[in-house]
This record gives structure tokens, C-alpha cells and sequence, in this order.
């Protein structure tokens, strides 16, 4: 929320790392997150998948501090 360099770099790092990972193709993976990770390989790919679409939610859910 605070902006600035610190949070684009941040941001930067996030969606390259969210967006380069998601799933491609045509079907029923398509646009989902492989369940990879120690808390991936437990919940699955739908648990995998719901917190990517949380993160990416930030955009939508929080003004910035100052606005």
C-alpha cells in the first residue's frame, strides 16, 4: 500500500513469478497453478489456484495508503 520503489519491485517479482506459472492450453488446467510446493502438493491444485487469484487480488481489493 505504501507505493514506491520497494513495492514495484515487489510487484514486478510477484506477477513474473504468478503469471509466467500459470497453465496454458486447452483443458481443464487451463489458467490454473500446478499444486507444486509443500503446501501445494497437500491442498492441490484448486488450494494452489485460490491463492493465486487471492494475490492477484491485491489490485482490486486495497486502494493505495495515500489514495
Amino acid at each position: 500500500q505504501v507505493g514506491g520503489r520497494q513495492w514495484a519491485t515487489w510487484n514486478q517479482a510477484m506477477k513474473k513469478a504468478i503469471l509466467d506459472h500459470q497453465r496454458k492450453g486447452q483443458w481443464c488446467e487451463k489458467g490454473s497453478w500446478d499444486p507444486i510446493g509443500p503446501w501445494g502438493k497437500d491442498g492441490g491444485r484448486v488450494y494452489s489456484t485460490a491463492l493465486m487469484v487471492l494475490t492477484l487480488s491485491v489490485y482490486y481489493t486495497y486502494s493505495p495508503a495515500g489514495g
